[in-house]
């Protein structure tokens, strides 16, 4: 896993970071500021061309070394989500969803860019997706 695999924003030098990935990080891309750090992840295990060719190992207890340094850990099962969507695709907006728990802009913007950006089509089952991954983590801030 390599830090070109990630979508990174940068908000201002000490706002926020905010990475949207399809699958968990690699302990070395670990930065400073975790206690500014919260961690949105899609528990499915994907496994890029070096791993499934055997090149390279997939990295084991990433995500147990977040919980080790208190990073704050939101697991979702993006894949499961959006299956039981019957969208397979909608999946990372499930993620965008969860995201948005941690992102101060109001939900029914997020509906705004997603009716902006998505075909007609694919409305409803993206704005369920994103419902759906919004309310796994919000169940998960409840519990803590």
């Amino acid at each position: 896993l390599h830090r070109a695999e990630g979508l990174v924003r940068h908000f201002g030098r000490s706002a926020a970071h905010m990475e949207l990935r399809a699958m968990p990080w690699h302990e070395s891309v670990i930065e400073a500021e975790l206690s500014k750090t919260k961690l949105v992840v899609n528990s499915q295990r994907i496994f890029p061309p070096s791993v499934a060719t055997g090149l390279e190992r997939y990295p084991e207890g990433v995500l147990e070394r977040f919980h080790e340094l208190g990073v704050p850990l939101f697991p979702v099962d993006a894949l499961k989500v959006a299956t039981s969507l019957g969208e397979v695709r909608a999946l990372n907006m499930v993620l965008v969803g969860a995201l948005s728990n941690f992102v101060p802009v109001d939900e029914d913007d997020f509906f705004g860019v997603i009716s902006g950006k998505v075909p007609e089509k694919l409305l409803e089952v993206n704005w369920q997706a994103f419902s759906e991954g919004r309310r796994v983590v919000e169940k998960a801030l409840m519990k803590a």
